[in-house]
């Protein structure tokens, strides 16, 4: 049975775009703030849309993360807009028990895999550079989709949901 571009689940990508970025560049200066290069992250995607492996391949971690970065922020949110909505109103650990309580298993778990690693870079934050604010705007795309996470436009769902990830990231609440 052949399997269309479609049927690819967005979360085996997930998965291989930040094993690959674990393997390789934890302590990379920067990462999840430069883009990377354009070319790299369409050879990569077509690579991941074919199911082929990364292993064994040589990429910038730039352009990995800047894959990964697109790839949250431009698929529909892993948190369900009735989510977000009620969210706005709720205290970060309130929201955490209701996302942990109500979420499907398979956007939990994706939520839960991407935070995972955001802690795996701040605990590399001495290298990387990276802080708590800067990777929750990056992570932001999971409640707000189709956003330019490059852009420091915010809005108050964005300001709120950026706050929620920083609080989740530095105490720990998941």
């Amino acid at each position: 049975m052949s399997t269309t571009l479609n049927e690819i689940p967005i979360s085996t990508q997930l998965v291989k775009i930040i094993d690959y970025i674990y393997r390789k560049g934890l302590d990379t200066p920067c990462m999840l703030l430069v883009r990377g290069n354009d070319k790299e992250m369409m050879e990569v995607k077509h690579l991941l849309h074919n199911g082929e492996s990364l292993c064994g391949k040589k990429y910038n971690v730039h352009s990995l993360c800047g894959l990964l970065v697109s790839q949250i922020n431009s698929v529909p949110p892993i948190i369900p807009t009735e989510f977000t909505t009620q969210g706005m109103s709720m205290e970060s650990r309130d929201f955490c028990s209701l996302l942990y309580k109500k979420l499907p298993t398979y956007n939990f778990n994706t939520f839960y895999y991407i935070l995972s690693f955001l802690r795996e870079l701040l605990v590399h934050s001495e290298k990387n550079g990276l802080t708590s604010d800067q990777l929750a705007q990056m992570g932001v795309g999971m409640f707000v989709p189709q956003r330019d996470p490059y852009c420091s436009q915010t809005t108050p769902v964005t300001e709120k949901y950026t706050s929620f990830i920083k609080d989740v990231l530095d105490l720990n609440l998941m």
